[in-house]
């Protein structure tokens, strides 16, 4: 027993170990032995078994309590011998309930074999009564394990047509859903008929316009190179022989050379052609610019305009092909017979010029 010291809170715990002791002294010696020599009957067995159980729980209290109170001591000395006696205590703690589990299996034991003994005295004095009573018994008890049969088998197959009855709901409802998918597919694949129609007729309007275009492209850059011989003509070539001839009209051909009137006309006739060629290049010109300007606004309407009427178009395309069928005549027409701005030809020309002179 550990000294009564002063402090409160270690008398406290001393008390509480003091009554810990009392309580395991007491089912030690006690209940688990009243439970380990209990012979019945069950009840009074589990009575004994019920109020050590609960003297064991109570005992798990008081020494948590004991515990809880090791922390509380102001000493460092006092709270280490207070958790030696927790130690203590819970290791005897442990002993008792080992012990009060063998004492219920020794007990139960010891019940069982005294029940097994008497129930075999009542079997041997009844052996012969119960013989009897089997024989005028047999063809009931026939009769009812078939009836058991016979209902076990009914329940079987009421399972079954219950189970295959739910897997034909589950096989109807796959059923409606795969048509619904079915269905949703058909639409799909019909939206997607429409597209690929659609689609179609979107590409052939496009190759259409496409070579449309290729062809404006075409017809612009022969007239773009067309037009820039004329005026590579018109600038260069023109103005080099008229730079190199100049000063031919100047000269009194008819005093140099003493011809006739037909020489004059010849002479004149040469001084004019240069003038002459000057004017048609000029017309020629003035034909392909507005050849181009037409082709120019066809482009455009074209390219803002891609559902035009087809007779505009080739209301344009025939001006087109008839100022180049005017410019074809005018290159290919005589040297004589080359109109000028003012509808006159080159010897009427010469002739006018000549009389002048004369």
């Amino acid at each position: 027993m550990p000294p009564i010291l002063a402090s409160p809170s270690l008398n406290e715990a001393t008390q509480l170990w003091e009554k810990l002791n009392r309580r395991s002294n007491d089912i030690a010696q006690f209940q688990i032995a009243r439970l380990r020599e209990c012979k019945g009957p069950l009840s009074v067995q589990q009575q004994y078994a019920a109020e050590l159980r609960e003297d064991i729980d109570s005992f798990q209290k008081l020494l948590e309590e004991l515990e809880l109170l090791a922390d509380d001591q102001e000493k460092e000395s006092d709270r280490v011998a207070v958790k030696t006696w927790a130690g203590e205590l819970g290791v005897t703690l442990s002993q008792l309930k080992k012990d009060s589990r063998s004492a219920l299996l020794a007990s139960k034991r010891t019940i069982d074999s005294l029940t097994r003994d008497h129930r075999d005295d009542l079997l041997r004095t009844s052996a012969i009564s119960k013989s009897a009573q089997s024989r005028d018994e047999g063809g009931d008890d026939a009769l009812m394990r078939t009836s058991n049969n016979v209902t076990e088998a009914l329940r079987r197959t009421t399972a079954t047509m219950q189970q295959e009855l739910e897997r034909s709901v589950l096989t109807t409802q796959m059923l409606d859903e795969s048509s619904r998918t079915l269905h949703a597919t058909s639409d799909l694949y019909t939206t997607f008929s429409t597209l690929l129609t659609t689609s179609k007729t979107l590409v052939t309007a496009l190759e259409k316009a496409d070579w449309l275009d290729r062809l404006l492209l075409l017809s612009s850059l022969a007239f773009f190179f067309l037009t820039l011989a004329y005026v590579m003509k018109k600038r260069v070539i023109d103005r080099g022989i008229w730079l190199a001839f100049w000063w031919a009209k100047y000269v009194p051909w008819k005093s140099l050379l003493g011809t006739g009137r037909a020489e004059d006309g010849t002479i004149v006739s040469a001084l004019e052609k240069s003038h002459v060629v000057n004017e048609v290049t000029t017309t020629v010109a003035e034909q392909v610019a507005a050849a181009t300007a037409v082709l120019a606004s066809l482009a455009t309407a074209v390219v803002t305009a891609p559902a035009a009427e087809p007779s505009s178009v080739m209301e344009d395309i025939a001006d087109i092909d008839s100022m180049i069928e005017h410019v074809s005549m005018m290159m290919e027409a005589p040297e004589g017979e080359h109109p000028n701005a003012h509808g006159v030809t080159v010897e009427e020309r010469g002739e006018v010029v000549l009389r002048d002179e004369l």
